[in-house]
């Protein structure tokens, strides 16, 4: 089968956005199920159903993680594969302003070498407390959940004279934030895993052609 490396690049650039659009439409999903339980849970006073976005979110929460592995594990793949080291390469580019990034954080790059103003700010992080809660979502969503439930009982459930199905419902639901919140922390900063994927994927490269990533950008060099 010839395939042209431009046909296969796009496909997989396709198939990439198509992740992506998968992922924001199941965040909306998550988004529009849990709200409309909560509004009838708060309707119906019925803070059992309150529970359901639990439930409901670890599944989601872990497809939408799946979609973003999948995404830097495509994206690290096209990086080795059909990539070259140059300025026209977005892996490159990319993995390029991450490592002079890290250079200035660590005060390893002078950027008056650069003719840049050094009183400004380049390459600045983002806020790490804003970029950790933006993927802590599901888990706000889990949190309120719990609490409506617990503020229709009045923090108290009279169901049994024992204590123990409060303890056990208490336990359930710790358990499922820390696993969302599990879930949020290991999936948060994709680049560290992405530098992995493309280790991993040039280890497949060598195995498959007999030269490393490095020696096929030198070998092309020389026949320009």
């Amino acid at each position: 089968m010839n395939v042209k490396k431009e046909t296969i690049y796009q496909n997989l650039r396709d198939e990439i956005m198509d992740l992506v659009k998968r992922q924001d439409t199941y965040s909306l999903a998550a988004y529009t199920l849990t709200i409309s339980i909560w509004a009838f849970a708060l309707e119906a006073k019925n803070a059992w159903v309150s529970l359901l976005p639990l439930f409901l979110l670890i599944p989601l929460s872990l497809r939408v993680a799946d979609f973003r592995y999948s995404v830097v594990f495509l994206s690290a793949f096209m990086g080795v594969f059909f990539e070259e080291k140059s300025n026209d390469g977005w892996e490159y580019v990319r993995e390029s302003y991450y490592s002079i990034q890290e250079k200035i954080i660590k005060n390893k790059l002078d950027l008056k070498n650069y003719d840049i103003n050094s009183n400004d700010v380049y390459f600045k992080r983002k806020n790490r407390v804003l970029s950790l809660l933006s993927k802590l979502t599901f888990t706000m969503l889990s949190i309120i959940s719990i609490a409506i439930f617990w503020s229709l009982n009045e923090f108290n459930i009279n169901v049994t004279d024992s204590h123990v199905l409060n303890w056990v419902i208490l336990v359930v639901q710790i358990l499922i934030v820390v696993l969302q919140i599990y879930i949020a922390i290991k999936y948060r900063d994709m680049t560290n895993l992405k530098h992995k994927l493309i280790n991993d994927w040039s280890v497949v490269y060598k195995e498959l052609y007999g030269i490393s990533i490095e020696n096929k950008e030198i070998n092309q060099n020389e026949k320009r």
